[in-house]
């Protein structure tokens, strides 16, 4: 990731990342510590800022504008849009499940602000706390089913 600028966490964005759907059912001072370890980053529109088979380095929330989710066509070489993701929506949860790398790429689709959360901090929280492991892992399996249902509704509607 290539960043306009880094700053720390502001209490908007504190805001939008203790509502996360990612974060649902957290104690209030596990909150606190992700908060603790996590930074801001822009880009602007049309910038790339995950790239398909990268390595780990964060788990984003998006705070500001919408990003566009690329799958690059292994034929033709193209990147392919699959979804949009906005304002509180997590990128890049998969990681936290199997640590491997990037499976997609991210442009922004307007000026986007994001906030990158540590994932080593994320992984001594888990090694310290199975609840907060297995209520990350239950809100993850519900972003995850939430997409599948999505991109099954899209399927199905350019069979028609």
């Amino acid at each position: 990731m290539i960043a306009q600028s880094i700053d720390l966490i502001t209490d908007e964005s504190r805001e939008i990342i203790s509502r996360s759907q990612l974060f649902i059912s957290l104690k209030s001072e596990v909150i606190a510590g992700i908060l603790e370890n996590a930074y801001e980053m822009e880009f602007k529109a049309g910038q790339l800022f995950i790239k398909e088979g990268d390595p780990l380095k964060g788990l984003c929330i998006i705070l500001d504008g919408e990003a566009s989710i690329e799958k690059i066509n292994s034929v033709t070489g193209e990147a392919i849009e699959l979804q949009t993701r906005s304002v509180g929506e997590s990128l890049g949860e998969m990681t936290l499940i199997d640590q491997d790398t990037r499976s997609v790429s991210v442009r922004a689709k307007s000026d986007v602000k994001i906030a990158v959360i540590n994932l080593e901090y994320m992984s001594s929280i888990f090694d310290e706390d199975p609840t907060t492991l297995a209520t990350v892992a239950i809100n993850i399996a519900r972003i995850l089913s939430n997409r599948l249902r999505e991109s099954d509704e899209i399927s199905a509607s350019k069979m028609r």
